[in-house]
């Protein structure tokens, strides 16, 4: 016979394996719901719930076969340790009643339980998804807008990015107004004929100018695109590491001394499309520091003129927004421009570009 100590150990003890066992199939039923629910689309959410409905009455029949099983071995222990258990927790044990006759009440608890988790992890996880993706585009295509009303009336002025100077590019041939703080490139290395490229090199912000032979099998709408691509491709970046893409027709008034040129040599309206596109870039400086890519906005603007015009003018933008600790930039770098230094940067280099001696073109060929 047991003491009653020992019978009241011998019950927590019984209690503690019942509670284990409702613990376990609790989780398993939430684990199995989140990661179904994980896994699926919102299409498939009433057949997620349909097809826990077997787990559930699973569950559902090994809580009360142990509520059974536990509640039978206990009753049996206080028959033959009646005389020393306490009172009070004899006719506890005694009042224990099998489930068996609740087991469909049971189940229909679990299947409602079930069910309202299934709608509620539906929720979460398939439902709120597809509503950030919304609210993404919506923002994105908001961004689009704020890009033209910027092309239409210029930034404000960052104090940083207020002083300017006029650049001569091409032998003077073209000019451009670009920050007092960037630097000619080709004062310390190499550079193609065809570019024109300054740096700065306490933020990381560079200014390319390019001239290029016009693409004929590339039409306005898709030049935005074309070019970029083109560019992530000399970048070395791939194409999964092109973020926030955005592509926008830029207005004459961004333009203003393209769109009106009187020059000679070159009709009115002379530049008669213009776009463009922004987006990240996942790129490192030089060709050994793979793995240590920096993000990097690029702004790109593609400037298409009328024949016999034969050149495409590509004015591009890169500003480091993130540096990676271990890169080469990271040990120069002393700050990094704001988004709306990036942009007035980008508005500036495009609304100042101008064409002095429009010679120096080649003219298209009939």
């Amino acid at each position: 016979m047991l003491s009653s100590a020992s019978s009241a150990s011998a019950l927590w003890s019984a209690c503690g394996i019942v509670a284990l066992i409702c613990a376990f199939a609790t989780a398993v039923l939430c684990v199995t719901v989140w990661q179904l629910c994980g896994r699926v689309n919102v299409m498939q959410h009433g057949a997620v719930a349909i097809a826990l409905i077997p787990i559930s009455v699973f569950l559902g029949h090994v809580l009360c076969a142990s509520y059974n099983a536990l509640g039978e071995t206990l009753q049996t222990f206080a028959k033959k340790n009646a005389q020393d258990l306490p009172q009070p927790l004899f006719y506890v044990i005694a009042a224990i009643r099998p489930l068996v006759a609740q087991v469909g009440l049971t189940d229909a608890m679990w299947m409602a339980c079930l069910l309202f988790t299934a709608y509620s992890a539906s929720r979460r996880r398939l439902q709120l998804p597809e509503m950030r993706e919304r609210r993404r585009q919506e923002e994105a295509a908001n961004t689009k807008g704020q890009k033209r009303l910027i092309f239409n009336s210029p930034p404000p002025l960052s104090r940083d990015m207020a002083a300017t100077h006029t650049v001569d590019l091409y032998g003077g041939a073209m000019r451009i107004s670009l920050p007092q703080t960037m630097i000619d490139v080709s004062d310390f290395r190499q550079v193609p004929d065809n570019q024109e490229v300054y740096t700065d090199a306490d933020t990381g912000a560079s200014v390319i100018v390019e001239l290029l032979r016009r693409q004929t099998h590339v039409c306005n709408f898709e030049a935005g695109a074309f070019f970029y691509h083109d560019l992530a491709k000399d970048n070395g970046c791939a194409p999964e590491s092109i973020s926030q893409e955005e592509t926008c027709t830029l207005p004459p008034s961004a333009f203003p001394l393209l769109a009106t040129s009187a020059a000679p040599a070159a009709p009115a309206d002379s530049c008669d499309f213009a776009c463009l596109t922004t987006g990240l870039q996942r790129i490192s400086k030089y060709t050994n520091e793979k793995g240590k890519e920096n993000e990097v906005f690029v702004g790109l603007a593609v400037l298409r003129f009328t024949p016999p015009v034969s050149t495409e003018i590509l004015v591009s933008v890169s500003c480091p927004t993130w540096l990676h600790p271990e890169s080469s930039e990271a040990r120069v770098v002393k700050r990094l421009l704001t988004e709306q230094e990036r942009l007035q940067l980008l508005y500036t280099a495009v609304a100042s570009l101008e064409v002095v001696e429009w010679g120096l073109f080649v003219p298209e060929e009939e």
